[in-house]
């Protein structure tokens, strides 16, 4: 008997719905992702665009704020030298109102004892010709002579006039030079401290800014992150929930499908139990026909043997034989029987086995491979949302990178500008000063043009005094151009001062003037080399003896130097010739003074500041 595993159920039927539930698992995935992927790049836009904004806005606030300390400064700093050139002018104005009238009440003194002498001398003369007259009376020698004496005692007593002019010219001069230094010394300190104070409020400023700046562009960095993380999160919920979904229609398919085998089997065991049944009922009939053969036979052999009884022996021999016959008869047929029943149930067993094996491994080799293609397709699936959203990542990162170097760029070229513009400007105003100095150095060539009249290469006194005597305008003008020129020449090095050699002025033997030595005053700044552009009262020992050449430090810094502006100026071209930046290079400078224990005003030297500029450009590049 052949069995039927499952009436109408075809092992196709299993598979394919298989396929179709993975299909549409598959098709639900890629829809739920696809649109994650797109919510994920709508809030990175957002993103960038609203990071983009706040960084726009931070920078505009920063220039903003840079440009209105720079105002404040140059304010602050265009005051400061008017106010500084104001006390320059008064201090100027103070010394020569003190001065020139004890100079020009020390001319008068003098060309009244030059009078004086000359009347003297007329009285030696006239008494020298009176005594040496031969008609002349005693009483003429003796006006002469009285004439004489009350002449000398006029020259004398105009000499000593001139002497106590000279000596309050000298303290004039002193007490001048003194308040000037001081005026000058009060301007420079308020013109230092205003400068300084400036400078300070424009890095608070700068500080400030670029504090503000700074948190503000992490702010929106670290917003940038967080709606990143959110858009990511949200991303991977909705892939996980994909494959959540996925894996719930693959499991119904998958027990959709087992139930469809289990119902095969079922039907294979019901089968093997029919085919069971069919040979029990086989071994049955056969069993019961042997029965009845057997018992025919003992009743033909009873009968046999009771109507033969007489005749037992023959009959027993016939009766022996058909009994044999018919257990022969009945042995070949049950075997018969039991052959045909056990070969059915054989034939049906193998039937069955070979049908379910058959099934089961068809139904397995389609779902093996079924699983296999939707595994590949969804890596596959999985890899291209991978590497879509690796690439919109990586553009989206490109992207900022890319605008926030732009801004730093443009922010960087904006700032070089600017301190591009300030460097020329601040080498113009140094050019000119430094013009200016050169004009009044110049003036200094006037001290060795005069030649005195003598039949020697030198002056002698006579004619210097006669000069003087005559035209006390010289004086006047060659004391002025001295001035100016120890003012605005002299070399300050270390703690020595060299002083400016003049031609000579003043040259004879018969006069020798020492002037007081005048304390040496302290300058402005300086490193241990006394700064160029400092006050400085040196000696002002001039003794004059024949052919002696005058020589004296007068006040040094007639042109004064505004040495916070030297300073900086120094600073900024060491940077320029090193091809540094300047602001960074003197925040270096400030940091090393710092590190060493230097003061503010104790500065280096140009030559070292051009070798630290070169060695800041090794450590730094050029910033």
């Amino acid at each position: 008997m052949q069995a039927t595993l499952i009436p109408g159920w075809s092992a196709d039927a299993a598979g394919t719905a298989y396929d179709n539930a993975l299909a549409t698992a598959d098709a639900a995935w890629t829809s739920t992702v696809d649109a994650a992927d797109a919510a994920y790049n709508s809030a990175l836009d957002a993103a960038d665009a609203v990071y983009d904004s706040a960084l726009n806005a931070a920078s505009t606030a920063y220039n903003n704020a840079v440009d209105a300390a720079d105002a404040a400064y140059n304010s602050t700093m265009d005051a400061a030298d008017a106010a500084f050139e104001s006390a320059a002018a008064a201090a100027d104005a103070a010394f020569h109102a003190t001065v020139d009238p004890a100079y020009q009440t020390y001319v008068d003194a003098q060309q009244a004892a030059m009078e004086a002498e000359m009347a003297a001398m007329d009285a030696m003369m006239n008494y020298d010709m009176v005594s040496m007259d031969p008609m002349a009376t005693a009483t003429d020698i003796a006006d002469a002579a009285a004439a004489l004496a009350t002449a000398d005692a006029a020259a004398v007593s105009a000499l000593a006039a001139a002497d106590a002019a000279w000596a309050a010219y000298e303290a004039a001069y002193n007490s001048a030079s003194t308040a000037w230094d001081a005026a000058i010394s009060a301007a420079t300190t308020a013109w230092n401290s205003a400068e300084a104070g400036a400078f300070a409020t424009w890095e608070s400023a700068e500080a400030a800014a670029s504090a503000v700046f700074d948190t503000a562009a992490a702010a929106a960095e670290a917003a940038w992150v967080t709606a990143e993380a959110a858009a990511w999160t949200t991303l991977e919920a909705a892939v996980a929930a994909a494959d959540a979904a996925w894996t719930t229609a693959e499991a119904a398919a998958w027990a959709t499908y087992d139930s469809a085998m289990t119902t095969a089997e079922n039907a294979w065991v019901a089968a093997e139990a029919t085919a069971s049944a069919a040979f029990d009922l086989a071994a049955s009939s056969a069993e019961t026909d042997w029965t009845t053969t057997e018992t025919a036979a003992l009743a033909t052999f009873d009968t046999a043997a009771a109507a033969a009884a007489a005749t037992w022996t023959t009959a027993e021999a016939t009766a022996a034989a058909i009994y044999d016959a018919a257990m022969t008869a009945a042995v070949a047929a049950w075997d018969a029987t039991e052959a045909t029943a056990s070969a059915t149930y054989n034939a049906a067993v193998t039937a069955a086995d070979a049908a379910w094996y058959a099934t089961e491994a068809a139904e397995w080799v389609a779902y093996e491979a079924a699983m296999q293609a939707a595994s590949d397709a969804w890596d596959v699936a999985v890899a291209a949302a991978d590497a879509a959203y690796q690439t919109a990542v990586t553009a989206a990162d490109a992207a900022w990178v890319v605008a926030e170097q732009a801004a730093r760029t443009a922010f960087e070229s904006a700032v070089a500008a600017a301190n591009s513009a300030r460097t020329a400007a601040e080498a113009t105003a140094w050019s000119a000063f430094v013009a200016d100095v050169a004009a009044i150095e110049a003036t200094a060539s006037s001290l060795a043009s005069y030649s005195g009249s003598s039949a020697s290469s030198e002056p002698s006194f006579w004619d210097d005094y006669w000069r003087y005597l005559t035209n006390p305008g010289d004086m006047d003008a060659d004391l002025a151009a001295y001035d100016t020129a120890a003012r605005g020449t002299a070399v300050v090095a270390g703690t020595a001062v060299v002083v400016l050699v003049a031609a000579p002025v003043i040259a004879a033997a018969e006069l020798t003037v020492t002037l007081p030595t005048l304390a040496a005053q302290p300058v402005l700044r300086g490193n241990g080399a006394l700064g160029v552009g400092g006050v400085v009262v040196g000696t002002a020992e001039v003794t004059v003896t024949g052919t002696a050449t005058l020589q004296a430090a007068g006040l040094l810094g007639g042109a004064v130097f505004m040495s916070r502006k030297r300073d900086l100026a120094q600073v900024d071209e060491a940077a320029r010739q090193a091809g540094v930046d300047r602001h960074a290079f003197s925040d270096y400078v400030h940091e090393l003074k710092k590190g060493m224990g230097r003061r503010g005003d104790e500065n280096f030297t140009f030559r070292h500041l051009l070798d630290l500029a070169y060695e800041f450009l090794e450590l730094f590049g050029g910033a």
